[in-house]
Order: structure tokens, then C-alpha cells, then sequence
């Protein structure tokens, strides 16, 4: 009947949540009804826009005390019911990460969300009607977060609940597989390697020791050059790390390169490396502009050196937000369907790949020489890292960043 991004529409599904609300859902045998409509309409109150963050967030935990009271209620064992209450503290979590990006209680809800999904063991433990593919996108929304926050503690278990809802899907493993590493989720923010001995070892416990071997994973890509090819360029590292390999396996990637060769000719290509990582910042921060709305000052800190006062350029970052839209639209409310065959990037993963690719940019231009434009580049990524409680690229670009300074200086 109404946009749901107009005004007009949201005003009026509010108003139908309120009376449902108030006047429908408020006898004690209609709390899982009552608690479906608080989550419905923390959703809508969210798409208004991040000032009501704090309502929404309130909304979500009446939502979640209902819940709480019904899982734990007389004549209730240690599975939950339905998936409503692990969802509920999935969407807080999200919601509590845009308004407050440095609390604890991000990771305390997603932990608890995780714990309660792995309690229900099959389809038929709970008597919810929500389809069960509609929770994929929360578990990408996050592993994805946990990831970009260095939360990789969670990964296990996250993993363990993909390969689950996959199964219950009649998805082939090889297919989830493939699904996982077109979306970069095997691994965690700036890690060496694209797959992590975490998710082999979730892995291991599906498949045993299929896990480990090359002609596995090959098997499970071979269905789209653009993935073997990748995977084949990435082989040396994960054949170092924990993959294993035939013979047969070993003849398509045998190389005589040496590394005195690959630095020789990181040397002469260091120029050419930077033009690539520029065009691939440049398209990064398109997508990034798709998912993220911010803005940004240039400001200046003083610093006395031994009575030598200096001025360094950083950035002030303020009201860094998810688009609306892009924040609630894999929320699991209304009429929704989720294709369990479709690659999804969250906009946690998009801001994964973005700081990436600036601290690729500023590393670039230090090794050339470009001092200043490396220290912006490293300045600017900071600042989006510690005003979102990023800990792994607030590390990485401070690293970066004093290097950069400490050489400047030497000079």
C-alpha cells in the first residue's frame, strides 16, 4: 500500500505496531505475538534514521525480556522455543554497534545469540514458521562484524551454524564452500592467509580430512574460473600454512621462482602496484558510498619535538552511519525470502575491503617515497577505524602512521 521508505509508509506501519501493541498483543498468552511486533517495529523505527537508535534498541530488549521470560518460563528446557530470541539479541547487537561502537555489549549479544541458535539442533526443535534461510544474512552481518572488530573468538561457532542452516537447506557442503570464499568469509580482517586455520578446523569436523586437501577445494571451485583462479594464487600460502597436496596436485602450481626474484621484481613493479591499488581504493570507496554515510573534517594537532612545534593533519570523523535501508534490509521481518544461492556483501564486509585498500594505498606510497600522501592515507583510515572501534585497523594504521612519521623525521 505504501513505500516503505516513505514517510507517509513508515508513519503508518508504526501506528498499526502501536495499537497492535496496546490494544491487540497485551494478554500473557500472546507474548510471542507481542514480541514478533516490538522486533517488526524496531525495524520500521530503524529505517527512520539512526536518531532513534537508542528507541529501537529499546524496543529489541522488551522484545528480548519477553522471550527471555517464555524460554525460561515453568515447563521449559534448554532449547529455545523458536528463533525469535536469538534473533532479537542478533539485531541488537547490529543496532547497538551503530549507536555505541566501543561497547561491550556488541559482542556480549552476538555471543549470546550464538549460543542459543546452536541449542536447537534440528528443524523440528523449534515451532517457529520463520523461514530458516532468513537467518543467513545474520550470520553474515556477523561474522563479518566480528571479523572488521577482531572479535575472531566467535568465528567457530558462527561457522559451525552456516554449515548447519546449509544442511538443513539441502545445500551441498562444496557449494557452501564456494558460496564462502566468493564472499571472503573463510578468513578474518588482515589475515595473511584467504582461509583461517579456524574455519579448517570447523571444516574438519563436516568433512574430516577432506578439509586439508587441495583437490578438495579445487573440486569446489571448479565450477567458476574466476574462483579456481584465484584460489591458484593463493595456493603457495595455504600449502604452507595447512593445506596438504598430492603429487598430481602439486605439478599445476610447481613454480622455480625464487624470493630473490619476487623482490626484484616487486622493485621494478612498485610503481605499477601502487596505479592498481589506487583504482581498486578508487572503487572500493564507490561501494563504500553505497552502504555508509559520513562526514569529515581535516584537522591539525600540534606537536612539540624537543621545542620544535609541528603540525600533523588528521581527520575528524562524525556521524559515520549505515545507510537506513542497507541497515534493516535483511532483517527478518515481513514478507522476506532469502536466496541461499546469492552472494551478499554486508556493509561490514564492504568497510573490511575499504580500509584494506587504504592501508594498501599508504604502505604503497611510503615504499616510494610519498610521505605525505601516505601519511594521509594512513590519517584518514585511522580515524574511520577508531571512531567505529575497528581494533585491528586502529593498530594497523597507527603502526603505520608513526613509521611513516618517525622516518619523516630521520629525513
Amino acid at each position: 500500500m505504501f513505500s516503505l521508505s516513505s514517510n507517509l509508509g513508515q508513519v503508518t506501519r508504526i501506528t498499526i505496531a502501536d495499537i497492535l501493541l496496546n490494544d491487540v498483543y497485551v494478554t500473557e498468552d500472546m507474548h510471542i505475538e507481542r514480541a514478533r511486533i516490538l522486533i517488526w517495529k524496531a525495524r520500521m523505527t530503524r529505517t527512520s534514521g539512526t536518531e532513534h537508535l537508542n528507541e529501537c534498541i529499546c524496543l529489541l530488549s522488551e522484545a528480548i525480556s519477553i522471550l527471555d521470560e517464555v524460554h525460561h518460563g515453568p515447563n521449559k528446557e534448554g532449547t529455545p522455543s523458536s528463533h525469535m530470541l536469538p534473533i532479537a539479541y542478533c539485531l541488537r547487537a547490529f543496532c547497538t554497534q551503530e549507536a555505541e561502537p566501543n561497547s561491550k555489549k556488541v559482542f556480549q549479544d552476538i555471543r549470546t545469540s550464538l549460543n542459543l541458535w546452536l541449542r536447537i539442533l534440528s528443524l523440528d526443535d523449534s515451532g517457529d514458521s520463520l523461514p530458516t534461510e532468513n537467518i543467513i544474512p545474520l550470520l553474515y552481518n556477523m561474522t563479518d562484524l566480528m571479523s572488521v572488530k577482531g572479535c575472531t573468538e566467535l568465528h567457530h561457532h558462527i561457522y559451525q551454524l552456516i554449515f548447519r542452516l546449509f544442511k538443513w537447506k539441502n545445500v551441498k557442503l562444496e557449494v557452501c564452500l564456494a558460496m564462502l570464499w566468493d564472499c571472503r568469509r573463510l578468513s578474518h580482517a588482515l589475515c595473511l592467509s584467504p582461509i583461517s586455520v579456524t574455519f579448517i578446523r570447523t571444516l574438519s569436523e563436516n568433512c574430516g580430512d577432506k578439509s586439508t586437501c587441495i583437490h578438495f577445494w579445487i573440486d569446489c571451485l571448479k565450477d567458476s574460473k574466476a574462483k579456481l583462479i584465484g584460489f591458484q594464487q593463493n595456493f603457495h600460502d595455504l600449502h604452507n600454512n595447512f593445506l596438504r597436496a598430492s603429487n598430481k596436485d602439486e605439478g599445476p602450481f610447481q613454480s622455480d621462482i625464487t624470493t630473490d626474484d619476487i623482490k626484484d621484481a616487486a622493485s621494478e613493479l612498485i610503481s605499477s602496484a601502487l596505479s592498481y591499488a589506487k583504482e581498486a581504493y578508487r572503487i572500493r570507496t564507490l561501494i563504500l558510498h553505497q552502504k555508509f554515510k559520513y562526514s569529515a573534517e581535516k584537522q591539525f594537532e600540534k606537536h612539540n619535538d624537543a621545542g620544535k612545534i609541528s603540525k600533523m593533519r588528521t581527520f575528524g570523523i562524525k556521524n559515520f552511519q549505515v545507510y537506513s535501508w542497507v541497515a534493516t534490509d535483511f532483517w527478518p521481518c515481513g514478507n522476506f525470502l532469502w536466496d541461499v544461492n546469492c552472494c551478499y556483501l554486508s556493509p561490514w564486509s564492504v568497510l573490511q575491503c575499504y580500509l584494506e585498500s587504504t592501508l594498501q594505498v599508504g604502505i604503497l606510497n611510503d615504499l616510494i617515497g610519498n610521505g605525505l600522501e601516505a601519511e594521509t592515507s594512513l590519517s584518514w583510515g585511522k580515524a574511520i577505524s577508531c571512531s567505529q572501534s575497528l581494533f585491528p585497523f586502529a593498530v594497523a594504521f597507527s603502526f603505520f602512521e608513526f613509521n611513516v612519521k618517525l622516518y619523516s623525521k630521520e629525513k
